[in-house]
């Protein structure tokens, strides 16, 4: 099945942001995050993330689990399930 055009310049996006974050002195991975988590239409389970990113759970773990909503960039969401 070929990839649709928003889908490639999403994976760019989410790729060349890492690259920037590395830059400004953000974690690559934790940069990665917050484009995923900007481009994505629905909110994300850490899992999700884990795997469209390609990200080892042992990364994501050592990650700090608050940035994300210390920057607020990120807030918790109760679903059912």
């Amino acid at each position: 099945m070929p990839l649709t055009l928003e889908y490639r310049y999403q994976k760019k996006f989410i790729l060349h942001w890492g690259e920037m974050g590395n830059a400004w002195g953000i974690n690559r991975t934790v940069a990665q995050v917050h484009a995923l988590l900007f481009v994505s239409p629905k909110p994300l389970y850490a899992e999700e993330i884990q795997n469209t990113l390609a990200v080892a759970r042992s990364n994501r773990e050592h990650q700090p689990p608050l940035s994300g909503r210390a920057w607020g960039i990120v807030r918790v969401v109760a679903r059912a399930g």
